[in-house]
């Protein structure tokens, strides 16, 4: 079995694996029954969590300014992974297409570049996946972390339970239950530390998709490029023969064989022959080109497809997140608990790493049309025939675009600017937040 180009598929099969995708069985058996009622109990434990812990904050916490805004950026974050397992379930259908699509579609040509793009997926994948560890590390260091004096009497006020001392991962308040009494705590913490390690591996997955995708996208790119480079210039092989592509996706050539009719010919007829058969060739070379390019340019649709629901709840969900945790390191650092200042600090990286790279493959994406031109620059064009630069002229017309994933009709432009907006953004909310917070609730 031909080895696929990507390796993107492992988004798919984790997704399963969490909860979020059914198996995919041509016919339904034991084991599709028995995930079907994994999938359920994993999003009835999530959806209880976010709910109760919704409760808490806008029953209990809401009562002490700094206490509910700590509580409220949990809600978000909550309530974004959440959200964002919902997402990515309406959308399972197009989440497939998009992954078949790299795996039928995508060119397996030039094995070192579909390596490294692989590396730096798992780079990536990597560093989110230590940033987002570092905010779950966060939570349980402040859970096994002694309380002073004053906050434990605010925490005995504003929740009235009988062992204050005791905390969970999440504050959560369920009617009727005092979840500090001994079964029922053991209980939520264990339930809590579950869902807390769910949220963990869904929130670096979910990160991760559209930095996959961009990433594997960058690979065919640097394919296209090289290919379009080598326009009206001879092609050889690692051997150096000459050769005509019959598909350059999949490296299929055949060599070019002259010796035997340039024999039988003049050298005028021979001239004429080899400028029409030339000729020829590069007018097919150049519809592989066009086709290679419309695939590429297919592929970005669906990727903005894809997530058409998911980025504008992206944008707020990172605008109050920001916002909070900004807030939260601002006002008074050091009355907060080393624990807590990890968390923070933990957070506030995450989510401006997480955006920041969001934004960059929005210029990612449009940085594909200027890697184009240049390619088309440095390219023998002008050694190329008269139809082929016509060709070529329009080709670079259409790259004149810029293509940003754009939302909302246009409202919403995922670009680095849109995260410098983001952030002056954010100290207008922060600085409202500032004078709000002494007047209390």
């Amino acid at each position: 079995m031909e080895r696929s180009p990507t390796s993107a598929r492992f988004l798919y099969t984790t997704f399963q694996y969490l909860g979020v995708f059914p198996l995919q069985n041509p016919k339904p058996d034991w084991r599709s029954g028995l995930h079907r009622v994994y999938m359920w109990l994993q999003a009835s434990l999530c959806a209880g969590l976010v709910v109760t812990h919704f409760l808490n904050t806008v029953l209990r916490a809401v009562h002490y300014w700094p206490e509910f805004l700590q509580r409220l950026l949990e809600d978000v974050i909550l309530d974004a992974i959440f959200l964002i397992m919902v997402g990515y379930r309406m959308k399972m259908d197009e989440f497939n297409k998009i992954l078949k699509f790299t795996e039928d579609s995508f060119s397996p040509a030039y094995p070192h570049i579909l390596l490294q793009t692989r590396r730096k997926v798992q780079l990536k994948f990597c560093m989110f996946g230590v940033l987002v560890g570092c905010v779950f590390v966060g939570f349980l260091l402040e859970l096994w972390a002694p309380l002073d004096e004053a906050e434990l009497a605010m925490r005995r006020r504003l929740y009235q339970t009988a062992r204050p001392e005791r905390r969970l991962v999440f504050d959560i308040w369920i009617p009727g239950v005092d979840e500090t009494e001994s079964w029922t705590y053991e209980i939520l913490i264990i339930l809590q530390l579950y869902c807390g390690f769910i949220a963990y591996l869904t929130s670096v997955i979910a990160i991760m998709v559209i930095p996959t995708l961009v990433i594997y996208s960058q690979g065919q790119q640097r394919i296209l490029c090289k290919h379009i480079q080598l326009l009206g210039t001879p092609h050889y092989d690692s051997d150096g023969n000459r050769i005509f592509y019959s598909n350059f996706e999949k490296n299929d050539y055949v060599i070019v064989l002259y010796a035997m009719e340039r024999m039988r010919l003049t050298r005028r007829g021979w001239s004429q022959v080899y400028r029409k058969k030339q000729t020829e060739y590069e007018q097919q070379y150049f519809r592989q080109i066009v086709r290679f390019h419309q695939k590429l340019l297919d592929f970005q649709e669906q990727i903005v497809k894809l997530t058409d629901i998911l980025a504008p709840s992206i944008v707020l969900m990172n605008l109050i997140t920001f916002s909070l945790c900004f807030h939260q390191l601002l006002t008074n650092p050091r009355h907060l608990s080393p624990p807590r200042l990890f968390k923070y600090l933990s957070e506030f990286t995450s989510i401006v790493v997480q955006y920041y790279t969001f934004c960059n493959d929005g210029d990612t994406v449009d940085d594909f049309h200027y890697h184009l031109r240049n390619a088309l620059w440095s390219s023998g064009w002008t050694a190329s025939s008269t139809a082929t630069r016509r060709g070529i002229v329009i080709i670079l017309t259409r790259l004149q675009r810029t293509t940003n994933p754009r939302y909302c009709h246009g409202l919403v432009v995922i670009s680095k600017e849109a995260f410098i907006d983001l952030v002056r953004l954010t100290f207008k909310v922060v600085n409202f937040l500032r004078l709000r917070g002494p007047r209390g609730l």
